[in-house]
C-alpha cells in the first residue's frame, strides 16, 4: 500500500480489501466498508492513514490480547501515557538511523514494563499511539455508559 500519497479508498471493495484484519464482536473489515459507502449521506473518502489505524486497533485486540475487557482495568489513564510515549517519540525523532530508533531508551512517561515498549518507525509509531487513544477513548465510553 503506498502511503506517500495519502492513498485514499473511492469504493466499498478496496476499503475491505485493505483493512481485512481478524476483528472482535460484530465489526469486521466489511461492515466498516458497508458502513462508509453504503451510506448515502456520507460523503467521506477514508485515507490509508486511518484505515492502518482501524487494523492497528484490530491487531491490538486480536493478535496481542489486548480486549475491551482487559482496557478497562487500566484506570491511571495508561492506555493514554503509552500513546502519548508512541506519538513523542515518533515526532521529536531527527536521529535517520532506523536501528537507533527501534533501540531507543523507554521513556519515563510509558506505563508499563520496558519490555512491552517496542518501537518500530515514526510512521507505525504514530499509528499505535492513536489506535492506543482510540482504545482509550473507548474505554471511557464504556465507563460513562456503565453508570
Amino acid at each position: 500500500m503506498n502511503h506517500e500519497n495519502g492513498l485514499y479508498f473511492h469504493d466499498r471493495d478496496s476499503l475491505a480489501n485493505a483493512i481485512n484484519v481478524p476483528a472482535y464482536y460484530d465489526l469486521s473489515a466489511e461492515l466498516i466498508a458497508d458502513e462508509i459507502f453504503n451510506n448515502k449521506e456520507n460523503t467521506l473518502q477514508v485515507s490509508a492513514a486511518a484505515t492502518d489505524v482501524i487494523a492497528e486497533r484490530q491487531r491490538q485486540i486480536t493478535d496481542e490480547g489486548f480486549t475491551p475487557e482487559q482496557d478497562d482495568k487500566y484506570d491511571r489513564e495508561e492506555l493514554v501515557s503509552a500513546a502519548i510515549s508512541y506519538i513523542r517519540l515518533a515526532t521529536i525523532w531527527k536521529d535517520k538511523d532506523p536501528v537507533s530508533y527501534r533501540n531507543c531508551c523507554t521513556p519515563m512517561s510509558w506505563p508499563w514494563s520496558p519490555e512491552w515498549w517496542k518501537p518500530t518507525n515514526p510512521r507505525r509509531d504514530m499509528i499505535k499511539g492513536i489506535a492506543l487513544l482510540i482504545a482509550a477513548l473507548e474505554r471511557r465510553d464504556r465507563k460513562e455508559a456503565a453508570q
